[in-house]
């Protein structure tokens, strides 16, 4: 049998964007309600483009799908980091998925944005720091169980190539 790694990979990749478009899912509701002015994705693209002298429109359409991309992208990322990882853990899934979002959510929010400026820092956006955690927590169970159960019908369809290969 050959390495999984690279399945895993692809597994994770495909769970992380799942779980962003859920976690996504519960920043619009947040929206809705007011409990946040902006979505961090779009504060975070918007920095990011005018850090690199990017000249862009934060309101616009093309601005909304490029932060709405990139967070995908990140999520993938994360995703596709979790899964090489997630079977050797002795934790159910959901709680394997949101110990991994809940490391995403401190560094990114408590650690690496606030470093590059692209978010305020941890004291001025205390009230924000709420949310995002809960946000995240939706991303990382829905990291889990996708991964799960990916990988799961992954292994099984390996499983049942090699028995068809054997001639069993």
């Amino acid at each position: 049998m050959t390495s999984r790694l690279p399945a895993s990979i692809l597994v994770g990749a495909a769970s992380g964007a799942v779980a962003t478009v859920a976690m996504s899912a519960l920043m619009g509701v947040f929206d809705a309600l007011g409990i946040q002015e902006s979505q961090p994705p779009r504060e975070i693209a918007s920095r990011t483009l005018a850090s690199a002298g990017v000249a862009h429109d934060p309101e616009s359409a093309p601005h909304n799908v490029f932060s709405a991309l990139t967070h995908l992208a990140f999520g993938a990322a994360a995703g596709a980091a979790y899964a090489p990882i997630e079977k050797r853990l002795t934790v159910p899934p959901v709680a394997s998925g949101i110990g991994w979002a809940t490391v995403v959510w401190a560094t990114s929010y408590l650690g690496w944005l606030p470093a590059l400026g692209l978010q305020p820092p941890p004291r001025e956006n205390a009230p924000r720091l709420l949310p995002m955690l809960a946000a995240h927590v939706v991303y990382g169970a829905v990291l889990g169980v996708v991964t799960r159960a990916l990988d799961d019908a992954w292994q099984a369809a390996d499983w049942e190539r090699e028995r068809a290969a054997r001639g069993a």
